[in-house]
């Protein structure tokens, strides 16, 4: 793997998920692992990143009043 020691990676238990598994937590550190690598522009730091953003999203809700609604 370019970019990064291997061996750093393997202390964490989202490096082997798809992003579709990781939980919000899982990929907010896996992009704070990218972003301590200079890697922010790497395909993977943005499949996280669209993940994240999604999921975010799905957490919203949207009154129709111009307002916001936290779901939980």
């Amino acid at each position: 793997m370019d970019g990064f020691e291997r061996d750093r990676l393997s202390r964490f238990g989202w490096a082997r998920k798809p992003p579709n598994r990781m939980t919000i937590e899982e990929l907010g550190q896996a992009l704070t692992f990218l972003e301590s690598c200079d890697m922010t522009d790497d395909p993977l730091a943005h499949a996280l990143a669209a993940e994240l953003a999604r999921r975010m999203a799905a957490r919203v809700l949207w009154n129709g009043n111009g307002h916001t609604t936290a779901l939980g």
